[in-house]
């Protein structure tokens, strides 16, 4: 149970921007056989934050994720990677209320995110930088790569909406029945590279009814309990020899075998051939936009452009209601007075004041000094880590990352 433990807190870490807190209780490990298995893990309402669109997930799940690791036999035998029943309903985020507590912890986050990846994309670099040859473990993951097998089946993305268009409701989605990737021969037949140091090698892609649709005035799943939810979103799903009744496609099911020709060092020839080369072969591609359709996805669209707007401005607005002004036309004024000035007039006169140069010189100065210490595996006190925070709040990403990069040169040089 202890291992199952550390697996979970694990994935927590990589996946739970994404999935809702994991226990060990929903992992099924076989230490020899190289299997995990996860089952019945949840997604989070906010798992579309990061692609800045004003949505929300209301209902999400995963049915089963498997991954097959023959630790023993990698360099003969393919990882597995299985993904079965992913099922996603989701809403506007239209009422949304401001919260400046949550707000700040999600900008926070949201830059250690992104600090992360720029930490990991330079330490990836540097090694390759370093290194003329391959080491073992970039041979391992080379061998891991040509011989990985991915399979994804049943998949169901559904948005509803009931408030951008008044007295009017509509769904569309996507359904995917299975998407299959496996190591091959340039003919399409399937292998396993061996001990293969060929730095090329070629993956079948299978694709089974892949299908988006959009149905104009249509029934709400919404409503539903989790369980029926969960087995209305799976039958919805159109396979090869069979198209769901009710769904009016826009795209409807293709399926096709693809062949992809990789490349892992296309830089060693100067990018004279590509990364990767997809040759497609499908019979056709049906496409059909009705007009309720078409004026569907232009209100959309024009109603996600306010919301990302109104998220800005978010913040203005909740002051201006505080205030609880006897007229709806001084509370407007207020409003648009507030952003206004707080946005352009007060930002600009700030950002060029001595005040601020000083000001914005010191947490350099300071951050630098804390990430040396950091760096250096100093002991931090409590005092020198709430301020790693707050100073981390108060800079943007570039001035992080700019004196991350000076710190590493004093330590290197010390």
């Amino acid at each position: 149970m202890v291992f199952e433990t550390l697996v979970a807190d694990l994935l927590n870490r990589y996946l739970g921007s994404y999935l809702e807190t994991l226990s060990a209780s929903q992992l099924s490990l076989g230490l020899l056989s190289g299997n995990v298995s996860l089952e019945n893990v949840d997604v989070r309402a906010t798992a579309f934050d990061d692609f800045q669109i004003p949505i929300r997930v209301i209902q999400g799940h995963i049915r089963k994720l498997k991954l097959k690791i023959p630790y023993k036999n990698l360099y003969t035998e393919p990882v597995v990677a299985e993904l079965e029943g992913l099922y996603i309903l989701a809403v506007p985020r239209a009422a949304a209320v401001y919260d400046e507590n949550k707000e700040r912890q999600y900008r926070r986050e949201a830059k250690r995110r992104t600090l992360q990846s720029i930490d990991e994309l330079r330490q990836v670099k540097q090694l390759q930088e370093k290194e003329s040859s391959d080491t073992f473990l970039e041979k391992l993951a080379s061998q891991i790569i040509k011989n990985v097998q991915v399979i994804i089946e049943n998949i169901h993305i559904r948005y509803e909406d009931q408030t951008t268009i008044r007295g009017m409701r509509f769904s569309a989605g996507i359904t995917l029945n299975r998407l299959a990737f496996q190591t091959c021969d340039s003919f399409g037949q399937p292998v396993i590279l061996a001990n293969d140091s060929s730095k090329e090698f070629f993956k079948l892609a299978e694709l089974d009814s892949l299908a988006i649709y959009w149905n104009h005035n249509s029934a709400i799943y919404g409503n539903l309990p989790t369980g029926p939810l969960r087995n209305v979103m799976s039958s919805s799903i159109a396979s090869f020899d069979k198209t769901k009744t009710g769904m009016d496609y826009i795209i409807r099911p293709i399926s096709f075998n693809s062949l992809l020709h990789v490349h892992m060092q296309p830089e060693k020839a100067q990018f004279k051939i590509p990364q990767v080369g997809i040759d497609i072969k499908f019979e056709e591609i049906e496409v059909d936009l009705q007009h309720n359709q078409y004026v569907d996805i232009l209100l959309l669209l024009d109603s996600v452009d306010r919301l990302i707007l109104q998220n800005k401005f978010l913040k203005y607005k909740s002051v201006v209601d505080s205030k609880k002004y006897s007229k709806t036309s001084t509370s407007r004024w207020m409003f648009a007075y507030n952003a206004v000035l707080e946005e352009i007039v007060r930002r600009r006169t700030r950002v060029w004041s001595w005040e601020h140069i000083k000001e914005h010189r010191q947490m350099i100065k300071d951050y630098t000094n804390l990430w040396t210490k950091k760096l250096l595996n100093e002991t931090l006190t409590p005092q020198e880590l709430e301020m790693i925070d707050t100073l981390e709040d108060e800079l943007d990403v570039m001035n992080l990352t700019l004196t991350r990069q000076r710190a590493e040169i004093q330590v290197n040089l010390s």
